[in-house]
């Protein structure tokens, strides 16, 4: 009878000999890479007076960080973003409603996406968390570009004394790759050209008040 350990041995070692050479020829090549960095990161962010009904626009994310070009000037590292989540918590209020709410704005939409969570008394903090519609006309859940800066994303109504997290993927363009639109400037005061500085959540509001927690900030 014909040795069948040999004949299985033998076999292993042609199947092993055939993946090596299809191993030897993926890399006989340098894989593709993606030539925008793109970062995922949480932001918090803080505030002391209630905020009614401010919408956030394509400008605001992606002024969360920038660098400072002068004393009164700054430039944003990134020019297209999304926005996976936006995260909220609201202390409770004797004898007052708490009423945090967050809508999803789209260019698109027949009616934006609502969604609130109201609390009454003082034993209970309010929280509400939500994610972009999932129907693809909510702008803030697909890419958005520095060149649509006054796109508006997502309205906040926000209680006062409450931390707002808002969860975001941010891609920074270099030279060679596809153009996403000019980096956006942005005014302020007293900064150090050359520093990184974190930008207010509603800068576009011209009133800024959700102001990056524990971060030297730009408004």
């Amino acid at each position: 009878m014909p040795n069948t350990g040999v004949k299985k041995q033998r076999k292993a070692s042609r199947k092993a000999a055939r993946a090596a050479r299809r191993e030897r020829a993926l890399t006989s090549q340098p894989p593709p890479r993606q030539l925008v960095v793109t970062i995922s990161r949480v932001f918090r962010f803080v505030t002391t007076n209630a905020q009614s009904g401010y919408n956030i626009e394509v400008q605001d994310i992606l002024g969360l960080i920038g660098v400072a070009t002068s004393a009164t000037g700054v430039t944003s590292l990134f020019t297209a973003g999304r926005i996976r989540y936006v995260e909220m918590w609201a202390p409770a209020s004797s004898g007052a409603q708490v009423n945090p709410d967050i809508t999803w704005l789209g260019a698109n939409y027949p009616e934006p996406s609502r969604f609130n969570n109201a609390v009454m008394g003082s034993a209970t903090p309010s929280h509400i968390k939500s994610y972009p519609p999932k129907d693809g006309n909510a702008d803030a859940g697909n890419w958005f570009v520095a060149a649509s800066s006054t796109l508006q994303l997502v309205r906040l109504v926000v209680p006062a004394a409450s931390v707002v997290d808002i969860s975001v993927d941010l891609k920074m363009q270099n030279a060679t790759a596809l153009n996403l639109g000019n980096p956006l400037t942005y005014t302020s005061s007293g900064l150090t050209a050359g520093y990184v500085y974190f930008g207010y959540l509603d800068k576009s509001s011209g009133a800024a008040k959700l102001i990056p927690a524990d971060v030297t900030a730009y408004g």
